[in-house]
């Protein structure tokens, strides 16, 4: 017994290599040296970006993120900010020298490409935007009328009143020291000494359709020369003037519209959820990147919402939005293709060079199968499918693995389509993959019975399960050249199972319908044949997402409590599951659990945070997890670290 025990730690243990491999810290929790290798290159919403050449060029956005390139988007490195506020804007003058603003009046400045960036100053309120002419000169615009200058590239920054005192400053643009605009509300100031200012108001409009404020801006403020521009102010209108920004006229778009971009008179980009661009100098314009109008446009089957625009020159441009999109054009908007993720459903590896990940391309509706033996410097395919597939796979030693999946057909006439639900299976390492489980839904109730499979875990060569919606579990005694079915007893969509050995196992589930969630942990001490319920919880809403036991008395499950606050739960055991403790974690999405033994834990929050426990979770230090390079193209949090002895 005690040897199994043994064993399946061990197993256990390999089966998490995927999240941390491991190297040496101290017991304090030295983080540095964490690799952030997912999503690609960060899942953090960017919301500026700025490039100096068609290669080199940094994205700023939510907690201090800053990344670089110098190869045009082919790879990002991440440069330590020194801060964690949102960061909003950001403008370089040269290839060294450039400023970044954002929340909390943070101003940060870098004289070496990123390498360093220092504080520059604090502002009272967030700051919005920053322009500057040339390495000395430039101004920043913020909340409740915040206007500053430096003439001095920064070193001091005087506060101006343009005249714009209850409304934030979203955009400015200058020509020179002396003629500029700054846009506030729905009022544009202009300059033509630098020094006094006047205002001219925006032709009213329908409040159709306005942009999410939840990064603070309102609108920006573009000009090609000292007689034609365009101003935007988060909704479905933009405004343009042919004589300074005296006057202004209004044209309507199809989308609410936040940051604007134009190589020239004629050719022009905006950010408006997804990019619409024009060829004719504003008077028409058309959606170059997202399927549909609206700020939930798509991509490839993905939601985009654009916040930032740039571009380098003529021809090539950047855009960069929710979770860490980073979009490029190199024929001037008329097409763009992303250079930040490439999603993946699943990842697993056994070591630290060895690993396989599912690749789905959703454009062509094709899903392969996928190696690694260089710790993912290079992808190998295995399998390829004729539909898009998710699936996960699981490996008991270098040879021996299973896959499991859903093959999503399209739809037919008549409402029939086929969609596959398989358990494949390898024993040379992935090389060749084969059957050992399929069931084919023609019909939509069919596909409600069979469903997907969500899980799969063996504790040897021959003992297997299988956990899928609707109440199902799958169970092998030969390795999974037969399949059962065992009874779970529930409904709930069966999300994580683990055994700890060929008898005491454990499956999270959940249900909900109609605003009204279940959450239960089901037990078993049979190897399956016979199922309990050791907790469960109903709420309006809950999903618990992830389970580990580290032995067969201490286990710990984590979930979302509300589906939009993303207030995180952890519900945690000492006693094998005959007693379950829960606690709460306010405004903290949790992503996944990670225990090296009973005292010792991390889990890793949706916001490149993590929490560190050294006593088996009655206390939680929060740390950021600092992000330094991106090597693999994954759409899991993998992490290269370990929590010490």
């Amino acid at each position: 017994m005690e040897e199994k025990v043994k064993k399946v730690t061990i197993i256990l243990i390999a089966l998490i290599l995927a999240i941390f491999l491991f190297t040496l810290t101290s017991y304090a929790g030295s983080w540095n040296g964490w690799i952030y290798q997912n999503p690609y290159p960060t899942k953090n919403t960017l919301l500026g970006v700025k490039f100096v050449t068609p290669q080199k060029g940094w994205v700023v956005g939510e907690h201090g993120t800053i990344l670089y390139t110098e190869d045009g988007g082919e790879n990002w490195e991440a440069q330590e900010s020194g801060t964690e506020e949102d960061l909003k804007s950001v403008t370089f003058m040269n290839e060294k020298i450039g400023w970044a603003v954002g929340n909390g009046g943070v101003i940060i400045h870098t004289a070496d490409a990123g390498k360093k960036w220092e504080r520059q100053g604090n502002a009272k309120d967030h700051l919005h935007i920053v322009f500057f002419i040339n390495e000395k000169e430039g101004w920043i615009g913020g909340g409740i009328g915040t206007f500053l200058h430096t003439k001095d590239g920064g070193k001091n920054w005087n506060k101006e009143n343009i005249g714009a005192k209850g409304d934030d400053i979203s955009g400015i643009f200058f020509l020179n020291s002396s003629m500029g605009w700054a846009l506030s509300g729905g009022k544009v100031y202009r300059t033509k000494d630098g020094k006094t200012w006047e205002v001219s108001e925006l032709p009213s409009v329908p409040f159709l359709a306005p942009s999410p404020r939840e990064h603070g801006w309102q609108g920006s403020v573009y000009f090609i020369n000292e007689k034609k521009g365009w101003a935007t102010v988060g909704f479905d209108y933009m405004f343009s003037t042919e004589d300074g920004g005296k006057t202004w006229k209004s044209i309507k778009v199809s989308n609410s519209v936040d940051r604007i971009a134009f190589t020239d008179e004629k050719n022009g980009c905006m950010a408006a959820g997804s990019i619409i661009c024009t060829e004719d100098g504003g008077k028409t314009w058309t959606e170059r990147l997202g399927t549909k109008p609206g700020r939930s446009a798509e991509v490839e089957g993905y939601s985009v919402a654009i916040w930032g625009l740039s571009f380098a020159d003529k021809t090539t441009g950047w855009a960069v939005g929710k979770n860490g999109q980073i979009f490029k054009t190199e024929d001037n908007g008329k097409t763009w293709k992303a250079k930040s993720r490439k999603y993946h459903w699943d990842i697993y590896f056994l070591d630290s060079k060895t690993g396989w990940a599912i690749e789905n391309d959703y454009k062509r509706n094709k899903g392969s199968i996928v190696k690694t033996e260089d710790g993912g410097k290079t992808w190998e395919v295995q399998k390829t499918f004729d539909a898009r597939i998710e699936i996960k796979s699981f490996f008991i030693n270098p040879t021996m693995g299973w896959a499991i999946g859903q093959e999503k057909g399209s739809e037919r006439s008549g409402g029939s389509f086929i969609s596959n639900h398989f358990i494949l299976h390898t024993n040379n390492g992935g090389q060749t993959w084969l059957s050992q489980f399929k069931e084919t839904a023609k019909t939509s109730a069919e596909r409600d019975i069979f469903n997907t499979f969500a899980d799969v875990f063996f504790v040897n060569p021959d003992l297997g399960w299988v956990a899928g919606y609707n109440g199902m579990i799958l169970h092998t005694k030969d390795g999974g050249k037969n399949w059962v079915r065992n009874k779970s007893g529930i409904k709930s969509q069966l999300w994580r199972v683990q055994f700890i050995d060929d008898k005491k196992g454990w499956i999270i589930g959940n249900m909900v319908t109609e605003g009204s969630g279940v959450s239960t942990i089901l037990y078993t001490k049979d190897g399956g044949e016979r199922w309990s319920v050791q907790w469960k919880k109903k709420t309006g809403w809950m999903w618990l997402q992830q389970l580990q036991f580290v032995d067969e008395s201490n286990g710990w499950a984590i979930g979302e409590i509300t589906e939009y606050s993303g207030d995180g739960i952890l519900v945690q055991t000492a006693d094998g599951g005959k007693t379950w403790t829960e606690k709460e974690f306010k405004e903290i999405y949790f992503d996944k659990i990670f225990f090296l033994d009973k005292d010792r834990g991390v889990i890793l929050t949706e916001k490149e945070q993590m929490l560190i426990t050294h006593d088996s979770g009655k206390t939680w230090d929060k740390q950021r997890i600092p992000i330094r390079k991106y090597p693999w193209h994954v759409s899991e949090i993998f992490l290269e670290k370990k929590i010490d002895k």
